[in-house]
């Protein structure tokens, strides 16, 4: 890993030990996640979308983030409906409550 990459590693790392609250990952393991409310993404299209919720989780944790998965914190269930982004640090993906 080069220099830019370790300092991207470290800087998503640092977000995501800052905010990140527990989650149980498809009903299996406690992964932690950082949960954004009223999200708004613009497509290449150039369509505005506007996602209820993005879920952010450690790659090291879910090796690889699908549609249909699913985040439980207390009573609420965040199902994965887009994956946003992925690299070798971080997943991130459009989710709805349900």
């Amino acid at each position: 890993m080069n220099d830019f990459d370790q300092a991207v590693f470290d800087m998503d790392a640092q977000l995501l030990n800052e905010y990140s609250e527990r989650a149980i990952y498809n009903n299996s393991i406690i992964v932690d996640i950082v949960l954004d409310k009223n999200v708004t993404r613009q497509l290449e299209s150039g369509e505005v979308v506007l996602n209820a919720y993005e879920v952010t989780a450690f790659a090291s944790q879910i090796e690889k983030m699908a549609i249909g998965d699913y985040f439980e914190i207390g009573a609420k269930k965040y199902t994965i409906s887009t994956i946003v982004a992925g690299d070798q640090s971080i997943s991130t993906g459009a989710a709805y409550l349900g």
